[in-house]
């Protein structure tokens, strides 16, 4: 009995493997590599010169508060021993509100170009996104997986270079 229930199993297994595998034969599968389309399209170049230019001021009076700083330090270091304790009070009560100031404008701003960075990087990805889609339904891709998670996939198949040249033409 127990092998009359093995072979039925075994045989009812075989079955839908041979179903199962004439279904995926009948599916077009084809690969996307994102990262390297992300890396390869022009709007991904573009983000990091707009965003300089979108905080360039915020940059530049950072800049200077560290350079404010590093001075009272080189101040300290050069002047120190010479001075009176009240110069060096007043010195040290600069120097904190000096770094006090830039900490308090250094972080909200990293925290938003960070932010900013993240937006226009999720942009380009929704339009390669977009890209992926319409490529694949216009070469009749029932199946298209992100190219880290493939093995191998016949070079026909690899919508990748279609992609990046979709999406280099946009502006």
């Amino acid at each position: 009995m127990k092998t009359f229930t093995k072979t039925l199993l075994s045989t009812a297994l075989a079955a839908t493997l041979v179903a199962s595998t004439g279904v995926a034969a009948a599916q077009k599968i084809g690969k996307v590599d994102i990262a390297a389309v992300f890396q390869a399209v022009p709007q991904t170049a573009a983000i990091e010169p707009a965003l300089t230019a979108e905080f360039k001021d915020q940059i530049a009076l950072l800049e200077k508060l560290r350079g404010d700083v590093q001075f009272l330090v080189e101040k300290v270091q050069r002047e120190g021993p010479t001075m009176s304790d009240d110069q060096k009070t007043k010195l040290q009560e600069e120097f904190n509100t000096k770094r006090s100031e830039l900490e308090a404008k250094g972080k909200p701003l990293q925290q938003l170009q960070q932010r900013r960075l993240a937006e226009e990087r999720n942009k380009v990805i929704a339009l390669i996104n977009q890209t992926v889609t319409t490529i694949a339904a216009e070469k009749d891709y029932d199946v298209v997986l992100e190219g880290n998670t493939v093995l191998y996939i016949a070079p026909e198949h690899d919508l990748s270079q279609a992609v990046i040249e979709k999406v280099s033409k946009i502006k």
